[in-house]
């Protein structure tokens, strides 16, 4: 069986066999944003890198992307309350 490059759709990465040899079921989530919410995650850490940056504080570009991420994973979407979180910390 060969397999045929993989198809991106809505978040999911899907691979599909030929017609004789289809995958059942739903694709395979192969990582949890969309794009739209990697956009906003995108503008929340730009903030929070540069708040850090005005605010002189000694927190890692690094450990910003780690702790927006960490919270993101666990299901907090609110720009507000990742900023304040991730700052807080770094306090």
């Amino acid at each position: 069986m060969r397999l045929r490059e993989p198809q991106r759709s809505g978040g999911v990465l899907a691979v599909a066999g030929n017609a004789n040899n289809r995958l059942r079921g739903p694709p395979m989530t192969l990582y949890p944003y969309n794009s739209d919410e990697l956009k906003q995650l995108h503008r929340v850490l730009e903030g929070i890198i540069r708040e850090a940056q005005q605010r002189n504080l000694t927190l890692a570009v690094d450990d910003i992307i780690e702790r927006v991420f960490d919270l993101a994973d666990h299901g907090e979407r609110d720009p507000e309350k990742l900023r304040e979180t991730v700052l807080k910390r770094a306090a």
